[in-house]
């Protein structure tokens, strides 16, 4: 059985002409190959086609609904699973929680809601799973053109229209489904002020170059002579940016993994914060502390991890995180 799951977001109630009928049982006959179905568990309008062709596709069904609409009887009883839920909102939180992709078909102010959700956590970095409005008819021009206007006005990040995907091709659906999470980081203003903002790691360059910046942290272990002594394969210092919601202390772990193969997981780091220093034209800078200076010297190595927020070479925000022991490059 497929692990991934796929919420389909659609209507309860049908147009007059079922103009989009023949259109989505196709593709969801096709999405129940690849994923689990998950939707609002209804028994009406299209839900209710929705759950009968996964059915009969013989693919697997998880239905979510909260109680008061069992109660009208318009539960889908031959789901493969079944989630009760308390209200529409627990419910709209556990589908969009436990699916791995989205899609919207042709709907009502329902899906509407679920979309400007989705859309609305993708835009603060919230949600990084991949979204497909099915566009049979333009049915969906609207809302884009209102999301173009408020990108003209600046109140949408231009990166948010990676995000999503509006079409009525059914393969180029399948495929963008497919593709990897994009890596993506936080943006902070010059004080290092969240800006409520996300951009992803190919648009980089599209940052603001007086006042969007980003994190990044690198590790860096140095012998009595000065030397570095921990560097990647291409002789550089280890480290790189702190994705969306990852603390720094997490992103130099998973960065010391995987450019060493080694897990500092085991060893608590002790964070200096707001340390600050000016780096004068380089892109990251190390102080030469001693124990007076607040950090702790281990033999002959002292163990660093630098903090930066950059926006380019010619202006570097450093914070200084100590230490890791000895034994790691053991």
């Amino acid at each position: 059985m497929f692990k991934n799951k796929c919420a389909i977001f659609c209507a309860s109630s049908m147009d007059r002409n079922q103009k989009y009928l023949s259109r989505i049982k196709t593709l969801v006959s096709k999405l129940s190959l690849e994923y689990q179905i998950v939707y609002g568990g209804a028994n009406t309008g299209y839900m209710q086609h929705v759950a009968q062709t996964v059915k009969d596709s013989e693919g697997y069904l998880i239905g979510v609904m909260p109680k008061f609409l069992q109660a009208k009887e318009l539960r889908f009883d031959a789901c493969d699973e079944w989630i009760e839920a308390e209200n529409m909102n627990t419910r709209k939180e556990k589908i969009i929680e436990m699916s791995d992709c989205y899609i919207a078909l042709p709907g009502g102010v329902g899906t509407y809601e679920e979309v400007i959700d989705i859309l609305s956590w993708m835009h603060i970095g919230l949600l990084q799973k991949p979204l497909v409005l099915y566009n049979l008819d333009n049915f969906y021009e609207g809302l884009l053109k209102q999301i173009f206007r408020g990108i003209d006005d600046q109140m949408i990040q231009h990166s948010l229209l990676d995000s999503f995907l509006v079409s009525d091709d059914d393969d180029e659906i399948l495929q963008f489904l497919r593709r990897e999470k994009d890596e993506l980081y936080d943006i902070y203003d010059r004080n290092r002020k969240p800006l409520a903002k996300v951009i992803k790691k190919e648009n980089i360059n599209k940052l603001n170059q007086d006042s969007e910046f980003y994190l990044s942290t690198y590790l860096v272990i140095k012998n009595s002579f000065n030397e570095v002594l921990t560097q990647n394969e291409t002789n550089k210092l280890v480290g790189g940016p702190v994705q969306a919601f990852e603390s720094s202390r997490e992103a130099i772990n998973r960065h010391v993994l995987n450019e060493l193969g080694i897990d500092i997981t085991q060893y608590d780091i002790p964070l200096i914060n707001q340390l600050t220093i000016n780096s004068e034209h380089q892109n990251f800078y190390v102080l030469d502390l001693n124990q007076n200076d607040l950090s702790i010297m281990h033999d002959e190595y002292s163990f660093r991890c630098i903090i930066d927020i950059r926006k380019n070479s010619n202006y570097t925000d450093l914070e200084l995180s100590i230490l890791f022991p000895e034994e790691i490059l053991v």
